[in-house]
């Protein structure tokens, strides 16, 4: 099991849950606030920015560390405005592959689709991440959009590992309004920066009756 907070400058804001019943499966919910800033895209790229839901599954089909070449993996993810009326409804699918040439350097690719409304966005993100000690990497992730997208979104900062508590800190610039689904393929004019903080949790042997 996972947990996931951020906030960010221009008020983005979001939770994330993870819940693994297999090590290769992971349900996901996620509540998020968009950036609210005046560089922003306007609607219907952005319809609102407003509290949304999504939640969908994510699963891992290769594995580089269980021997694989490359580790791959999918997400699906289903959700609208929590608030009822003129709300849209949000798709959103990426896969992402990932290869590790040494202990501290990978490289990832992910193609993402999302939709909402009569509105279609397209992307493939590359990302590279360089540990520069075992507690302390370095991430970057650059995503090209299409189709209804606009603007190239980047992401570029520090994730600290805080002892073995399976706590993390990233510390990120970015030009996303959001961190997840469809808010990660959507740029603004602005800059801003936001923390995120993750932690892992052991459940192993734990028994929920």
């Amino acid at each position: 099991m996972s947990a996931s907070a951020w906030y960010g400058m221009d008020n983005n804001a979001g939770l994330m849950l993870g819940f693994s019943p297999d090590r290769d499966a992971e349900i996901q919910f996620i509540l998020e606030q968009f950036s609210d800033s005046a560089s922003a895209p306007v609607e219907p790229l952005v319809p609102t920015t407003d509290l949304r839901y999504m939640f969908g599954p994510k699963l891992r089909f290769l594995d580089q560390n269980n021997g694989n070449a490359i580790s791959l993996t999918g997400r699906v993810l289903f959700g609208r405005r929590v608030e009822s009326g003129t709300s849209y409804g949000v798709f959103f699918a990426e896969l992402v592959a990932g290869y590790k040439p040494s202990s501290a350097l990978s490289f990832t690719t992910a193609a993402k689709l999302s939709a909402f409304s009569s509105t279609e966005i397209a992307g493939l993100g590359f990302g590279v991440n360089y540990a520069l000690s075992d507690k302390l990497e370095l991430i970057g992730e650059v995503t090209p959009v299409g189709l209804d997208g606009g603007d190239t979104v980047w992401a570029a900062g520090l994730r600290y590992r805080i002892g073995d508590t399976g706590l993390m800190m990233d510390l990120q610039g970015t030009n996303a309004i959001g961190r997840v689904g469809v808010g990660s393929m959507i740029a603004q004019d602005d800059p801003r920066f936001a923390l995120t903080f993750t932690k892992v949790f052991d459940l192993r042997g734990a028994k929920f009756y």
